[in-house]
């Protein structure tokens, strides 16, 4: 048995998982689902989007360490592997021609985040390392930001490309934002993604920066504070109408398990 990814409680409070916390806020459906299911579901983009955050984590890892990143065919290969590992342990509606090809789009995922993402994440303070933040008297925060550097916070996402708005409104990195405080003593001065995308020319990267500020943070916390009741009254709401997420491609559940999803969409 593996050893827990956060330190067991002391404070007697709930705690609330980041991860958890987004996808109750996407689809409380989907939330449900997952606490019901014991074994995993993923579909091939998730499965990419593991490959290339498990090559990003070793080569942060080893900038750390040694003061240089992974070869391109380093990335590469770990994604692979992190790629096959992720299959093994899943459940994956995609056709196995499909899924075969997924290994083609994830080292070509790979080799972008080398080329073009590997060099502008420098001066690196801690890569996927687990942190519980306590909002006093009300609840614990747990959350694994991908990178903590010298001057803020930031996140690989691999998938729909993001926009500035998005990054803006972001509450995973305004979260991210109370864990850094929480264990490095201060707030970040600015956040990030780094957005990797797939079109018909290939994978591109980019950066797109914002920041936080104490109306931000105090929003976040209102938002679980009303997200932590709702889940424990069991209120398990659909996605929003029009949701990109909420799709065969994207959700897991889509038409394997979804009440929300009509008979004839499947």
């Amino acid at each position: 048995m593996s050893a827990p990814k956060y330190p067991p409680s002391t404070s007697g409070l709930p705690r609330l998982q980041q991860s958890g916390l987004e996808t109750y806020l996407r689809c409380g459906i989907r939330w449900a689902l997952e606490r019901e299911t014991k074994h995993r579901h993923a579909t091939v983009p998730m499965l990419v989007g593991s490959g290339v955050a498990g090559a990003a984590r070793e080569d942060g890892r080893a900038k750390i360490v040694t003061g240089a990143g992974l070869t391109v065919g380093e990335c590469v290969d770990v994604a692979v592997v992190e790629y096959e590992t992720e299959l093994e342990t899943a459940e994956v509606p995609e056709p196995a021609a499909e899924v075969a090809r997924g290994k083609d789009r994830v080292a070509d995922a790979a080799r972008c985040f080398a080329g073009e993402s590997s060099p502008r994440i420098k001066q690196l303070v801690a890569v996927e390392s687990p942190i519980v933040a306590l909002v006093e008297g009300q609840f614990e925060l747990a959350g694994t930001p991908d990178v903590i550097d010298a001057d803020g916070v930031g996140e690989l996402k691999t998938g729909q490309p993001w926009t500035q708005e998005r990054v803006d409104r972001s509450r995973q990195l305004t979260l991210y934002g109370l864990l850094r405080q929480a264990r490095h003593g201060e707030f970040p001065r600015r956040v990030w993604v780094e957005s990797l995308s797939e079109t018909r020319r290939g994978w591109s990267a980019e950066r797109l920066w914002s920041s936080r500020a104490p109306e931000d943070y105090a929003a976040l916390i209102y938002t679980v504070q009303r997200a932590a009741q709702a889940m424990a009254a069991g209120v398990t709401l659909p996605a929003p109408e029009g949701a990109w997420w909420c799709s065969a491609k994207w959700c897991p559940f889509w038409g394997r398990g979804c009440p929300a999803v009509p008979h004839d969409r499947r």
